[in-house]
């Protein structure tokens, strides 16, 4: 049998198959050297920061350019999407059809499924990193989101993750103490038409008496009544926290020097473990790892950098916010249900222990300090303390 082509053709000789095993020879080099060559210029676009893929849901190709650039129709959809997901609220396919219903949908118009929406929350492309066959790399594209709520989302997948058991009635209490007794947890059941709390004895004789939820209530909605203030009184807190964020200007800016020079020191071990890799002392494995914990916290540092930048007084929120909270726990002990009065309990303690027929706990430092202060307060039947400005 003959290979005929119009420029060239092969007999069965052996002078044939010599020159059709050349030829051969000279299209695998052909195919092996334009492979190599792409994957050069692949690794070039990764370490200058460029996807060199096509872009995500949220971005667009800018063609001439040769980057990627913000979707400015579909990126506040995709930021929306990471946000209803950290608030543990909405399953998968309930975030798809409310963000479908909104317009967040793939090019040509074609809906989303539930797994893509899985595969866009666990991508940290959003954030500002690249994933490419494993390795993480620094990207110069705009992030849509905050490292701090991507990690978010991932922990709630995570737990999502984890199996429930179903079929339990919806007690407010169930799971939300152990037992002094024996360190079970508390669980709830109805007798008689009232919900009684009780240690579930798993594997032990626990002596733990039996108490009714009511009971329970009455004792929280008095303990948030110990961490609470009256609003004249955390207004003329907020109003001092202003004035200290003026004086807290400059020990930002020494925050933020700190951190530009992190960010150095990462530079230079990422350099260096590079060297290790090319010596033959890291395998491509260790390389990978080590390259994305020192990548991942440069971005964060540098977002930390940009939150200096645009949101100084910003990091008196949490500060603020503990005033505002300290009049909702208030508010709360009076006209909040019981599933309000325990989520804003466990906002603001922990270890959360039933012994009897006692609540017992540990609150965060701030929510202690307020609670001994209005314990002195009232201890003074009436005479005037003044306020002070925790963590200020």
């Amino acid at each position: 049998m003959e290979l005929k082509f119009p420029t060239f053709w092969f007999d069965r000789t052996p002078q044939g198959k010599f020159m059709l095993s050349i030829a051969f020879g000279q299209s695998k080099y052909f195919v092996d050297n334009l492979s190599e060559n792409v994957k050069r210029g692949l690794r070039q676009k990764l370490r200058n920061g460029i996807l060199p893929t096509l872009a995500p849901l949220g971005y667009l190709n800018d063609t001439k350019n040769h980057t990627i650039v913000v979707d400015q129709e579909m990126a506040p959809l995709v930021q929306r999407t990471f946000e209803l997901y950290a608030t543990g609220k909405y399953p998968l396919r309930e975030l798809r059809r409310i963000m479908n219903a909104e317009g967040l949908n793939k090019r040509r118009n074609k809906e989303l499924a539930t797994s893509n929406y899985q595969r866009l929350l666990v991508n940290p492309f959003f954030y500002g990193a690249i994933k490419y066959l494993g390795e993480f790399y620094e990207g110069k594209h705009k992030p849509i989101i905050s490292k701090a709520l991507y990690d978010k989302c991932q922990e709630v997948m995570k737990n999502k993750s984890k199996p429930h058991t179903k079929g339990l009635k919806p007690y407010v209490y169930r799971g939300a103490f152990r037992c002094a007794g024996c360190g079970r947890f508390v669980t709830t059941e109805t007798q008689k038409g009232h919900n009684y709390l009780h240690c579930t004895k798993r594997n032990v004789n626990c002596d733990q008496a039996f108490v009714r939820e009511e009971v329970i209530d009455a004792q929280l909605r008095a303990e948030l009544k110990g961490v609470s203030l009256p609003p004249a009184l955390a207004a003329e807190a907020l109003e001092n926290i202003k004035k200290v964020s003026i004086k807290a200007a400059q020990a930002g800016e020494e925050a933020a020097q700190n951190l530009r020079d992190e960010i150095v020191i990462l530079n230079q071990r990422m350099n260096a473990i590079l060297d290790m890799l090319l010596a033959g002392q890291l395998t491509q494995s260790e390389y990978a790892d080590k390259k994305r914990s020192f990548v991942e916290k440069k971005m964060e540092n540098e977002m930390k950098l940009a939150a200096f930048a645009r949101q100084g007084d910003l990091r008196f929120e949490p500060l603020m916010g503990f005033y505002k909270t300290a009049v909702l726990a208030g508010e709360s002990a009076i006209s909040g249900d019981p599933a309000e009065n325990l989520q804003i309990w466990k906002n603001i303690g922990s270890n959360f222990i039933l012994g009897g027929k006692r609540i017992s706990y540990k609150l965060k430092s701030p929510w202690e300090k307020l609670r001994k202060f209005n314990s002195a307060a009232a201890a003074a039947s009436g005479k005037n303390g003044k306020l002070e400005i925790w963590g200020g």
